[in-house]
Formats: C-alpha cells, sequence, structure tokens
C-alpha cells in the first residue's frame, strides 16, 4: 500500500470515527415524523451513496487494480467484451455480464463499476427500509435505512468487482417479495421472490440450494392453508430455476455436464476439508491441488475441464469427510468462528459489526411474536452458517445477510428507545 493511499484510508476513518455529531444532527431530521416519505428515502439514499463513494475515493482508491476473484471477473468481462463468447463455468455469470456491459458504456474503468455497485449498494439501504416498514413500522424503518447506510459491513464490497454487492441487492428484493406473500399470498409475489433467488444465485452460486428450504418456509408460513404451502413452494422454485435454466443449457452444451450454475461446489468442499486446510487458513479455503489428497499424476488441470475437475474434487471430498468425521468437526467450530466474525481484532469495523450484532440478537428474540411472518429472516441467517459450515466460512458469505442483522437491530433499539419514554413517563 502507498503513503497515499494509507493517508486516504486513515482520513476516511477518522472523519466517519469522529462524525458523530453532523450524522446524529442528520438522523434527528430523519425521525421527524412530518417528513415525506419520498424525502426521507431520498436522503436515506444519498447518505447511503455519499458513504459508498467517499469509501471508494478514500478508501479503495480511484485506481485500484482487481486482483485473486475480483480479477478472474474482471479478465471474463473483457473476454465478453472482445470476442462476445462467454466460455467459464467456473464462475457465477451475472457479475462478468454486469461489468462487460459496463465497460461496454463507459469504456474498461474498474471506477465506474464500483460507483454503479454503489448505487446498487444505496438502493439496498431502501430495500432494507422496505422490508423493516413492511414487518415493523417507519421508525424502526428509518432506524434500520440509516444503519445500513454507514454500516461498513454493508458497503466495504462495493469497493471491489466481487459478486456480494449484486446478490445481497437480489437476495434482500426476494426477502421482500416473500414476506409480501405471507401477508398476502398472490401470485406476482411468489414470482418476483423467486426469479430474484435465481437473480442472486446467478450472482454466487452458494445462493442456490436455497431452494430446499423454501418447503420448510412455506410450512411455517402456511400451514393453516396446504394449498399455499405447495403452491408458493411450486411457483417460487420454477421462476427461480427458469431464470437460472439458461445458465444451466449453456453449461451443458459447453461441457456435457449438468452444472446448475458454476463448477465451484466441489472446489470449495475439497478445498476446505481436507488433511492441510489448517497448515494454511483455519476456517478457510485453498486451493483443492494443496489438499494432500491427489497422488502425483493423478489431477492435471490442463488435460480437463473445469466442470470434470469439480466432480473429481466433489468425490475426493466426500470420501475425506465420510472418513474423518471428527476432524470435520473441528474445521467446523473455526467455520463458525470466521463466518460469526468471532476472529477479528479490535477496529471500527468490528466494533460496528456488534453493536449490530448485540442488538440484532436482542431484536431477533423480541421479534418471535412475529415468527411466522418474517420466519424468511431466521431461515436464512441459518442457511448461511449450514452452509459455510459444509464449505468454508469467511465474512463474504455472510455479507448477504447483514440487512437481516440491521433490521432486527434496528427493530431491538426501537424498543429500548420506547420502554426509555415510557419509563420517563
Amino acid at each position: 500500500m502507498s503513503g497515499a493511499e494509507s493517508f486516504r484510508r486513515k482520513l476516511f476513518l477518522r472523519y466517519f470515527t469522529n462524525s458523530a455529531h453532523p450524522i446524529g444532527k442528520l438522523y434527528s431530521f430523519m425521525v421527524i415524523k412530518n417528513q415525506s416519505t419520498n424525502k426521507t428515502l431520498l436522503l436515506i439514499f444519498l447518505l447511503a451513496l455519499t458513504v459508498r463513494i467517499l469509501f471508494n475515493i478514500f478508501y479503495v482508491g480511484t485506481t485500484d487494480v482487481p486482483i485473486s476473484d475480483a480479477q478472474d471477473y474482471h479478465q471474463i468481462a473483457l473476454s465478453l467484451l472482445h470476442t462476445g463468447a462467454y466460455h467459464s463455468t467456473f464462475r457465477p455469470p451475472l457479475l462478468p455480464f454486469f461489468i462487460a456491459i459496463l465497460y461496454k458504456l463507459f469504456g474498461v474503468n474498474y471506477f465506474v463499476v464500483r460507483i454503479v455497485l454503489s448505487i446498487f449498494s444505496s438502493f439496498t439501504c431502501l430495500i432494507v427500509y422496505k422490508i423493516s416498514k413492511e414487518i415493523f413500522d417507519r421508525q424502526v424503518a428509518l432506524i434500520a435505512a440509516f444503519i445500513s447506510s454507514i454500516y461498513w459491513m454493508m458497503f466495504y464490497w462495493c469497493g471491489f468487482l466481487l459478486t456480494e454487492t449484486l446478490c445481497t441487492f437480489f437476495l434482500m428484493l426476494a426477502v421482500l417479495y416473500l414476506i409480501k406473500s405471507v401477508r398476502a399470498p398472490r401470485m406476482r409475489y411468489f414470482i418476483f421472490g423467486g426469479m430474484c433467488l435465481g437473480l442472486a444465485a446467478l450472482a454466487r452460486a452458494f445462493v442456490f440450494p436455497i431452494f430446499l428450504f423454501l418447503p420448510l418456509w412455506a410450512y411455517i408460513s402456511f400451514k393453516s392453508n396446504t394449498r399455499f404451502v405447495y403452491k408458493s413452494c411450486v411457483i417460487i422454485s420454477l421462476a427461480m430455476f427458469l431464470v437460472i435454466l439458461p445458465c444451466t443449457m449453456r453449461n451443458y452444451m459447453l461441457t456435457n455436464k449438468f452444472v446448475p450454475i458454476a463448477s465451484q461446489g466441489g472446489f470449495n468442499l475439497l478445498g476446505a476439508n481436507n488433511p492441510e486446510i489448517l497448515k494454511y487458513y483455519k476456517g478457510g479455503v485453498i486451493h483443492p491441488i494443496k489438499s494432500g489428497l491427489f497422488k502425483k499424476g493423478e489431477l492435471n488441470l490442463k488435460e480437463i475441464s473445469s466442470a470434470e475437475a469439480d466432480q473429481l474434487y466433489w468425490k475426493k471430498g466426500l470420501d475425506f469427510i465420510g472418513k474423518n468425521p471428527f476432524f470435520v468437526i473441528k474445521l467446523m467450530f473455526y467455520k463458525f468462528k470466521l463466518f460469526w466474525h468471532l476472529h477479528r481484532d479490535i477496529s471500527l469495523p468490528s466494533l460496528q459489526y456488534f453493536f449490530v450484532l448485540l442488538f440484532a440478537i436482542y431484536g431477533s428474540f423480541i421479534s418471535l411474536k412475529k415468527f411466522t411472518t418474517i420466519s424468511i429472516l431466521y431461515l436464512l441467517p441459518l442457511f448461511f452458517t449450514c452452509m459455510s459450515l459444509i464449505f468454508w466460512g469467511d465474512d463474504r458469505i455472510r455479507s448477504p445477510i447483514e440487512p437481516i442483522f440491521v433490521i432486527f437491530a434496528a427493530y431491538g433499539i426501537a424498543q429500548i428507545l420506547e420502554r426509555g419514554k415510557t419509563t420517563e413517563q
């Protein structure tokens, strides 16, 4: 990191650490009951966008070059731009197409992509407002939207060419439609909810198995009406699969193998469950070739496709898990720590996270009376936790459900403030 970049990052952190008075005034302005909803939402959006643009300018830098996963997405987008062909099955397709379109419109400019991602992230704050207002009230919605506007965990990933921002946006849209469908079981809510789940999965294939949780969500939400239990599962799943279908068909024509979205599952399974992982990254993932489970000459990545390699990774990974259950349970402990951010040093992002998490735990507990209506807010963290225990744990894995913690935290804070007013009276 250059001295200039270090200075910009320190400046950014110092500004937001010492900005209690301006932001406090802005918050007070936001909660004036007589403000129109449209003006309030515009203010929320502008605050969120300002924070994200400042983050990209002063913390990330305007000329930051994509590395690691971001570099892969950049290269796939360039290939799409120059050849019109999409040959990768390893990465999910939504982000590369998204980047390629922006490169076509504005030239190959990383900063432009990050600004557009910042706009999507800012709209996610408005979705948080809508969800909170749908299940609680306007006060909770304002608190939730305000927190999401300045919450590090909800804007950090818009500074990089990665999938988290788009995945979070579409996942939260799906949550909004699913909650609406419980209150008013209409066909369009089921369809839109399923389509948004499909788009979230096309952004990050990790989301794809969520359809396995849909029957549980439907039973909790509509258990008094069996017809809606079946209807909701079928319609949502079909809408989700139809969005994903073009990608699946393209993968089959390319590889002659069934690859729903991306050939990453086996890579992550074996990369996170092997005898060598603790030497590199406790709870994380390494390249399967470092797993120590391949004999010399058994794996030649130059001679096989990524889909064929992924099938081999699945086989090796499942075999290792079956033969080493106690070691895998030990790995799950590390994955859990990573996923729930229980491993970090004290920093501004960590303090923000623990503040939100503390109130979210309280808010989720006192929200149990609404469990039938908002069960999706409980099931999604459960789903993501289970997936991280099977594959690997990291803040990136958790990021799409951060808005749920914000919503619960806002409700917890609102209830504490309400009780404080009642005590004073």
